[in-house]
């Protein structure tokens, strides 16, 4: 065609600007039916007008329902953490139920808040040992005698 009937006279691959002008191909790259030049995301067929929260190539996926889409939830299977693993991290609370200022997910006596391991005598049960024989007083027959440690 003569450069005087031609629209884009610098551009050799185009003789009418099309949708996206001169200089600038008509193409579709991701195949989502929105040309390239006017689509936000030319490579991710699921955006073309929007990036979203997540960005080009990144779904809004919100597995666990909790609102925050697992591009930003540490905790994609977790509705209860989103921004903060936790103490315990995902799929456990980070609670403390005796009170002893250790989570129950790494107290081995989550029940009894004088211990946090079971020690000789288990949870719930102290490991005093009351005369001083080196056998706590729950193994210990005679507790208030350091010279026997059975009766008898």
């Amino acid at each position: 065609m003569p450069d005087c009937k031609e629209e884009c006279v610098n551009d050799p691959k185009k003789t009418a600007p099309g949708v996206c002008g001169c200089g600038a191909p008509d193409t579709d790259s991701d195949g989502d039916g929105s040309l390239d030049c006017v689509d936000v995301c030319p490579l991710d067929h699921n955006k073309q007008k929007d990036a979203g929260t997540c960005g080009c190539g990144l779904a809004e996926t919100d597995t666990d329902g909790d609102g925050t889409p697992d591009c930003y939830d540490l905790c994609d299977e977790d509705p209860l953490k989103t921004k903060e693993l936790g103490v315990c991290g995902c799929g456990k609370t980070d609670v403390d139920q005796d009170g002893d200022g250790t989570h129950d997910c790494l107290d081995g006596c989550p029940n009894d808040p004088q211990k946090v391991t079971a020690g000789q005598c288990g949870c719930g049960v102290d490991d005093t040992d009351s005369d001083g024989d080196g056998l706590p007083d729950c193994m210990d027959a005679c507790p208030d005698d350091s010279y026997k440690k059975a009766a008898g």
